[in-house]
C-alpha cells in the first residue's frame, strides 16, 4: 500500500512538472503574431548633426514596409510586426536578428522602453490596424518589454 501511495504521488508530481514546462517552452517559442503589419523602425529622439540618423531613446521613424514584407537592407535600427492585442493594446514584435547588440542593449534596458516624447503612429500603420481615428499618438512613457528567444515584444 505504501508504494502505490508513492506511486500516485509520483504520478501526480511529474505531471504538474510536465505541464508547467510545457506552458514555459510555448511562450518562448511562439511564432510573432501573423496578422499585423511589418514596419521598420529607427531609435531616437532627436536628429544626429550631419546625418540622417536619430539618437537617443524612444522612436524617431516607424514606417510601414511595402508588401507587409521584412526589408534585407539596414534602412532601419530594427523590423518587426504591429498588432493590437487581445486587450486592444498595440504590441510590436521586434525581430532580434535586425536589431545590433548595442542598439537592443541601449533600447532595452531592464525590460524597458523609454519614449522620451510623445510619438505620432503613421496614418497607413492606424489604417492597418482598423483604428478608427487619425492622429493616434504613442505618449511618452517607459513600456515593458517582454524578451523571448527571437523577439523584444513591446506593450504600448
Amino acid at each position: 500500500m505504501k508504494n502505490f501511495k508513492t506511486i500516485i504521488h509520483l504520478t501526480i508530481y511529474f505531471s504538474i512538472i510536465v505541464l508547467f514546462s510545457s506552458s514555459v517552452i510555448a511562450d518562448e517559442s511562439m511564432p510573432p503574431f501573423q496578422d499585423g503589419t511589418v514596419v521598420g523602425i529607427n531609435f531616437g529622439n532627436r536628429p544626429v548633426t550631419g546625418t540622417t540618423r536619430c539618437g537617443g531613446l524612444g522612436v524617431c521613424v516607424m514606417q510601414v514596409l511595402p508588401n507587409n514584407k521584412s526589408s534585407s537592407t539596414s534602412d532601419y535600427d530594427a523590423q518587426g510586426i504591429a498588432y493590437l492585442g487581445k486587450d486592444g493594446r498595440l504590441k510590436i514584435d521586434l525581430d532580434k536578428a535586425s536589431i545590433s547588440v548595442l542598439r537592443s542593449q541601449e533600447q532595452f534596458n531592464n525590460y524597458s522602453f523609454k519614449l522620451p516624447d510623445d510619438f505620432d503612429l503613421p496614418g497607413e500603420l492606424v489604417q492597418n490596424l482598423g483604428i478608427k481615428s487619425s492622429g493616434v499618438k504613442l505618449s511618452s512613457g517607459d513600456y515593458l518589454v517582454h524578451e523571448s528567444q527571437e523577439f523584444y515584444t513591446i506593450t504600448f
